[in-house]
């Protein structure tokens, strides 16, 4: 309590319920208080949990307080009739001047945020000079009154509502990067707006002539203003996310370099098979020696094993931590010293990003995460694997470039 002390009470137990937005009413005798203000405090819950929908993990829930009541309850009817908040001071500013204004219109509209009339409270316009001027309104948890847009109209404008000068607006085709609106009724110049974070990524046109870069609207979203004049009362608004043509182009390169890299890697394991298994003569003075060298057949030196070893094994733990450089550091080990082990520094990459790509189809189908920044957070376990993948694939490619001028010493015959 703000005059001092604590009123401590414990809840009856309560039934869960089995509806969405479920609502358990509970009465509670409270010894008599006075104060200016309180605030409530949960001390201990009985935790329930629920599946996270990023993370595919269970979290505990957060306590929820639909509504407070002290005493009898009151229940006050929604006002009818016409509205006037009477001259204010607090709701309005212009370039840091507040502005005394008068909100007229009606209750119905003003408690449903729609469109009311703001005046000066002395009837005088309000005179701006050119350039940029800030218009902001006040917090409405702070006033009691959310001025959500204010439209400001110039001297000897013609008496129309804002309403009617709004045309009729449908979506005929969108996606995650662009929008079809069809626009009916126009009449007057109006701000199309897309309720994005401002970016001139954003291209909107009409029959193919673009409507310029956008401008910044309600503090974030794009705006443009159009003309009816150019275009007549209707037509269709095309809204384009242009930087992902570059996203497509880049996939389709990413897509044709991963085959090429594919097949290349086919190319060179059938090449070195093949190599591996050539048979050479060897012939000296009277007699022939044929000598058949098989490559890699007893493995490398142990000290040449211990150093990739322990090189690659340190390479895993600065980028990924100690599971990654511990499991790079056991293939790396197992591809140089196990006979039967060679390729596996060239298996395990391919093998990755195979599991890899099923466990994102099966993991999205079965939870259906929603797209947003949060997505890849879902999929964080497969973070591990992909690196060591990735180190694997450059450790082979580095460990067969070194092993290719490791000829074996003359007479040396396997």
């Amino acid at each position: 309590l703000d005059a001092g002390g604590t009123v401590v009470v414990d809840l009856p137990p309560l039934a869960d319920g089995t509806t969405r937005d479920h609502v358990e009413h509970v009465s509670l005798a409270l010894p008599s208080f006075t104060t200016a203000g309180f605030r409530v405090e949960v001390s201990a819950v009985r935790d329930v949990t629920s599946i996270e929908y990023f993370s595919g993990e269970p979290r505990p829930l957060p306590v929820g307080i639909a509504e407070l009541e002290f005493g009898a309850a009151v229940h006050v009817a929604a006002p009818t009739g016409d509205f006037d908040s009477a001259c204010r001071n607090d709701l309005l500013t212009i370039d840091a001047t507040a502005i005394a204004v008068r909100l007229r219109g009606g209750s119905a509209a003003a408690l449903d945020g729609g469109i009311v009339t703001v005046e000066t409270c002395d009837g005088a316009p309000i005179e701006l000079g050119s350039g940029e001027h800030v218009v902001r309104s006040a917090n409405g948890i702070d006033t009691g009154l959310a001025l959500d847009r204010v439209v400001l109209e110039s001297k000897g404008a013609r008496d129309t509502s804002v309403a009617s000068m709004v045309p009729t607006t449908s979506i005929a085709a969108q996606s995650r990067n662009r929008y079809d609106a069809d626009i009916r009724d126009a009449t007057e110049p109006f701000w199309l707006v897309l309720h994005e974070s401002l970016s001139d990524g954003w291209v909107a046109t009409i029959d193919g002539a673009s409507l310029g870069p956008p401008t910044m609207v309600d503090g974030y979203a794009n705006g443009w203003l159009v003309d009816p004049s150019r275009f007549g009362p209707t037509f269709r608004v095309s809204l384009r996310w242009t930087p992902q043509r570059i996203v497509w182009i880049a996939l389709g390169v990413s897509g044709a370099a991963l085959a090429l890299l594919v097949g290349a890697a086919l190319w060179l394991y059938a090449r070195d098979r093949h190599a591996a298994f050539a048979w050479t003569g060897d012939i000296r003075g009277p007699s022939s020696t044929i000598r058949a060298r098989r490559e890699h057949e007893h493995g490398s030196p142990l000290p040449n094993v211990v150093a990739a070893t322990t090189l690659w094994g340190l390479v895993g733990l600065v980028i990924g931590g100690g599971v990654v450089g511990i499991a790079v550091a056991v293939l790396v080990f197992a591809s140089k010293r196990v006979r039967r082990a060679r390729g596996v520094l060239r298996v395990v990459p391919w093998a990755s990003y195979v599991f890899i790509a099923i466990w994102y189809v099966v993991k999205q189908y079965r939870n259906a995460y929603p797209m947003g920044v949060e997505w890849p957070d879902a999929f964080a376990t497969t973070h591990a694997v992909a690196l060591v993948a990735m180190i694997s694939l450059v450790a082979d490619t580095l460990l067969s470039r070194r092993a290719a001028h490791e000829i074996p010493p003359e007479g040396d015959e396997r």
